[in-house]
This record gives C-alpha cells, structure tokens and sequence, in this order.
C-alpha cells in the first residue's frame, strides 16, 4: 500500500516549490519503475508480511522511498494508492528539500542505466546525435553556398553525431542483454 496526498488531484496545504520537486520525483520514479504513482515521496507505506524479503532496504535516507516502489515492481507486487493527508505547518524533515530532491534524483537517474537503459542510454543519445546532425547539415550547407567554413565546428558536429549514434546503440544491446537476462534467467 503506498500512501498518496495527491490520489484526487492537488494538495492546496503542499508549497508550490515541494510540489515541483516532487512531480520531478514521481515522474522520474515512474519512467525508473514502470509504474503509475501519484506520490512516490510520500513515506506512507504499508507490506504484507509475505512481501517483506522482496525489499532490499539498501539506500541510505529518502531514497528508500522510491527503491521500495522499484523492488514492488520488479517483484511483481500489487500496489494500491491510498489517500493520506500532510501538515507543512509542523517542524518535520531537517534535510533541505532542494538538496533532499537532487540526492534522490541521482539515485533513480543511476537505477535507469540498469533498469530503463533505453531511457538512460538512447534518450540522450538521440538529442546528442540530432544536434550532430544539423550542426553537420549546415556544415553542409555552409561549404555548398561557399560560405566561410571552420574546422572547429565541423569536427565537433562530426564527433556530436558519432556520440549520439555510440549511445543510442548502446543503450539498445544493454536493453537487449537485460531483456535476455531476464527471460533466461527465470
């Protein structure tokens, strides 16, 4: 069971500033996962007692909170939302929300290269490699029309796009192996 303050809609009592950080969380949390929670953050938990050796319980912190959604879901676990409530106008965490944010924010965005290595790997690799592209293209363009050309440019457009092509292929073989991995490992 995974408490919710946001299950119908938004919470007038969470600063706007929490909040942006928290649709950060969630949303990052969600592509990390596969699932569709609307408050990853929200400490609220609840475990049948059969499900407690599928947690790891490794990562230090806040953190947890988004590792205890990935192992349900790795488990296969059955995750149901239910509404909590929350008072801001009480002392509570003494960790800065913004430093809290980023912390756990890296911890999901490392579990991607494992779990999502297509959205770790080909995602970045797609804008870098179209960025190559057009820079290339009007490398093109530029030495067609006859138009000053420097090197500097075009040896970076060049390198742009042979990164980009490099993470794209291998974001799509470490999905690959996961996926065999998977199947074969079962």
């Amino acid at each position: 069971m995974n408490g919710s303050r946001y299950l119908h809609g938004r919470d007038e009592n969470t600063p706007r500033y929490r909040r942006v950080g928290q649709k950060i969380l969630d949303r990052a949390t969600n592509i990390s996962t596969g699932l569709d929670i609307t408050d990853t953050q929200s400490g609220f938990r609840a475990f049948s007692s059969a499900s407690i050796p599928h947690f790891r319980f490794r990562d230090p912190g806040f953190v947890v909170e988004s590792e205890m959604l990935a192992d349900a879901a790795e488990a296969g676990l059955r995750i149901v939302e239910v509404e909590v409530g929350v008072r801001y106008d009480v002392d509570g965490s003494t960790r800065n929300p913004i430093s809290h944010g980023v912390s756990v924010l890296l911890r999901i965005i490392g579990d991607l290269e494992l779990k999502r290595p297509l959205y770790y790997f080909t995602l970045p690799g797609l804008i870098i490699g179209i960025t190559g592209a057009i820079l290339s293209l009007m490398f093109i363009r530029d030495y067609i029309t006859g138009l000053s050309v420097n090197m500097g440019p075009t040896i970076v457009a060049v390198m742009l796009t042979l990164f980009g092509t490099f993470f794209i292929f291998t974001g799509i073989i470490l999905d690959s192996m996961r996926r065999m991995i998977i199947h074969y490992g079962r």
